[in-house]
């Protein structure tokens, strides 16, 4: 609730940003603004949420900034809850048509998770590369989708997530992958 009346608060100041869409991911990303600059941006990231919650906030959150384009890094809170990929798949794409029916041309940034490795929110590897090759292959769909991998540049070359680049939980970017990120 305290996020939703913050960005009330910011809508008229944020007309036009390019806004920063997802969970925790994008949301702990405190320099945002600062790091991206002189592009403005609008944060629209909420900790904790899941591809429907996103979803059913679009229209409020994103859309109706007619934002000058969208970052958009969201399902690890999905996994996390153990809803299938392929339901993770279609909210992501059901945002991406609704991009499409106000603004076909409107740039698009979709990411890819980065490999975490946490104890409070383990998830199956298996479940999170199922997710990823579904997101790679949602954004050959779009004209106007570029793809940021950010697997390959958070992870070592097992795989395994580069801990110099998470926050000390091994689930959360810190402030080094947010300057990889900037």
């Amino acid at each position: 609730k305290d996020n939703r009346e913050s960005f009330w608060k910011q809508r008229e100041r944020k007309q036009g940003a390019w806004v920063l869409a997802g969970d925790s991911l994008l949301g702990n990303w405190k320099t945002a603004e600062r790091d991206l600059a002189p592009t403005l941006t609008a944060n629209r990231a909420i900790g904790g949420d899941v591809s429907r919650g996103l979803l059913f906030r679009f229209q409020e959150d994103v859309l109706e900034l007619n934002p000058s384009g969208v970052v958009m890094l969201i399902g690890g809170n999905d996994l996390s809850a153990r809803q299938k990929t392929d339901q993770t798949v279609r909210n992501i794409d059901r945002m991406l048509q609704a991009i499409r029916a106000q603004k076909a041309d409107l740039p698009v940034i979709l990411c890819t998770l980065p490999p975490r490795n946490s104890e409070k929110a383990p998830i199956k590897a298996w479940e999170l590369t199922n997710l990823n090759a579904s997101i790679r292959e949602l954004a050959k769909k779009y004209d106007n989708v570029e793809l940021l991998d950010l697997f390959p540049l958070f992870a070592t070359p097992d795989g395994q997530p580069q801990l110099n680049l998470l926050a000390a939980d091994r689930l959360h970017i810190g402030p080094a992958g947010y300057e990889v990120l900037g």
